[in-house]
């Protein structure tokens, strides 16, 4: 009964620490634990699997930044040439190999990996062991020409209570709104 649900959560413990363990050795030599993007390719040959250029798609995507960086061509433009020059997401067994889809390449330019960080969602940041495709100054240009930088955004009104009130029938929030006679 309960000693062998003691075990068996204690055995669950352990790998959990192991495999946490693992991954923060494979971050700390400066590889992903997660498929890199478009512009990478995993090589599997050496013995603990590193980050390669993709040699057909590198070269695309640091143009796409390039295009991006000149001011000349926004997001939508950008995305429209990457698929006139043959771009498609990579082919897996079950996916890809289609055009790049706008709110992907929003993503791909605001991708820390670019610049040669390996982030993790609970915020840590690693340096990665693959080559940087673009600069931490050029990163930081895009972000701004893509009207985020350091993702603040100007409010239009401050609310006292946004988001914090919500509707006793349905439990939707409530959005505030201002009118003006």
């Amino acid at each position: 009964g309960n000693f062998e649900l003691g075990i068996a959560t204690k055995f669950i413990d352990d790998l959990r620490q192991n495999v946490r363990r693992g991954n923060r050795a494979r971050f700390q030599r400066g590889w992903p634990n997660y498929r890199p993007p478009i512009g990478y390719l995993e090589d599997r040959t050496s013995p603990s699997t590193v980050v390669v250029k993709d040699p057909e798609r590198f070269p695309i995507v640091r143009q796409m930044w390039d295009h991006l960086l000149s001011g000349r061509m926004s997001p939508i433009e950008v995305s429209r040439w990457a698929e006139d020059h043959g771009l498609r997401t990579r082919k897996t067994a079950q996916t890809g190999g289609k055009p790049l889809t706008f709110q992907y390449v929003y993503r791909l330019f605001s991708n820390p990996y670019y610049m040669g960080l390996i982030q993790l969602k609970s915020g840590e940041s690693y340096k990665g062991g693959h080559e940087a495709m673009v600069s931490p100054a050029e990163f930081e240009d895009a972000q701004v020409l893509l009207g985020r930088p350091g993702r603040s955004h100007r409010t239009r009104h401050l609310f006292a209570y946004a988001g914090m009130l919500k509707c006793g029938l349905c439990g939707k929030t409530l959005v505030p709104e201002e009118h003006i006679k």
